[in-house]
């Protein structure tokens, strides 16, 4: 594949086009993204695109809106969840279901200091029907952080549903 549509996700001029570009191609963007994600996607001087960082932050947005098609992702999405990437849990709140891995990880970042981080992983806990499983029991047993930012975001998304604003169907990139 041509390095033209990895040089536009570098570009805050570009990055958007680019990134519908890769949400319009649906399925077949998932193996773009994996190499991007997983650092085999080089530029002409061998530097991954992930470590540049626009890249990476597109293949994350658009992952979440792809949504259940980006089901194959879920280990690097982890993978970036453990970095510290609040994307990343976003993007794994969209895949409509998570391995048990992914619920520990998400688990483990609802008593972050970093507040995204912590309201990105409950909001994907709570989106992909794990808030009630015994790890996230667990973190908040042992945080009353993590306690409250499920509690938040559970109110929170139950207010934006009661709106008619339900954020789960993520149609356009923001």
């Amino acid at each position: 594949m041509s390095n033209t549509l990895f040089e536009r996700l570098l570009s805050n001029a570009t990055m958007v086009d680019a990134e519908r570009e890769l949400v319009a191609k649906g399925a077949a963007a998932v193996p773009i993204l994996i190499s991007i994600l997983d650092g085999t996607a080089r530029n002409r001087f061998g530097v991954a695109y992930r470590d540049l960082g626009l890249p990476l932050r597109g293949a994350l947005e658009v992952a979440s809106h792809l949504g259940l098609l980006a089901k194959p992702l879920e280990k690097l999405l982890v993978q970036e969840l453990s970095r510290g990437s609040y994307p990343a849990a976003r993007a794994l709140g969209y895949l409509g279901s998570l391995e048990t891995s992914s619920v520990i990880a998400l688990a483990g970042c609802l008593d972050s200091r970093d507040n995204n981080l912590a309201a990105e992983s409950a909001a994907a806990l709570i989106r992909c029907g794990q808030a009630d499983q015994v790890e996230v029991a667990r973190a908040t047993a042992q945080s009353a952080l993590a306690t409250k930012n499920i509690l938040m975001m559970q109110r929170h998304l139950k207010r934006q549903f009661s709106e008619g604003n339900n954020s789960s169907q993520k149609t356009d990139i923001e």
